[in-house]
């Protein structure tokens, strides 16, 4: 008697459940619905894009919408069927939040909008320059090539002993 969800997957409440009757120190819930701006383009609608779109995409559909929102834990009903009917309705909210994403016609319209920084490049540059080093040292340097070249075919004489010593 429910309508059917065209946005978001069929939920189960399986995991959910397991989560609950055995983890005791949870103190909340967190639902979180993520949209794309791409998501908006002719023809994407439901399909979020690669990083390769994301990051170098238009300017104007470059956009992450994030919604949390969280649930405290007593809040959360304990008994299967009113769990599932609980997660059900959850994931029909979320259902109606992808809606009015979609049907909205600003693409700035949002409730609480948090623009975020650019990162200057003086904190990329080093880890990049230390990143790029550590790639190209092996090539030219022999003793950094050889503690690569160890690394890299220690890497199955490790698993194959964990194996063996049964730890995995």
């Amino acid at each position: 008697g429910r309508r059917p969800l065209h946005n978001v997957l069929c939920p189960r409440s399986g995991g959910l459940q397991l989560a609950l009757d055995n983890l005791s120190t949870l103190d909340a819930i967190y639902d979180v619905t993520v949209m794309y701006g791409q998501m908006r383009m002719a023809g994407r609608r439901g399909l979020a894009p690669g990083m390769f779109d994301f990051c170098c995409g238009s300017q104007t559909y470059k956009q992450l919408h994030i919604h949390l929102d969280r649930v405290p834990i007593e809040q959360v009903p304990k008994e299967k069927v009113a769990l599932r009917n609980w997660t059900i309705d959850r994931f029909e909210r979320k259902e109606k939040i992808i809606d009015e994403f979609y049907s909205s016609e600003d693409l700035s319209s949002s409730s609480s909008q948090t623009a975020l920084p650019c990162v200057p490049i003086s904190q990329t540059l080093p880890p990049t320059l230390f990143f790029s080093a550590a790639l190209i040292a092996p090539f030219f340097s022999p003793t950094v090539g050889k503690i690569y070249l160890m690394t890299i075919a220690s890497s199955p004489l490790l698993i194959a002993w964990l194996h063996i010593r049964r730890c995995v």
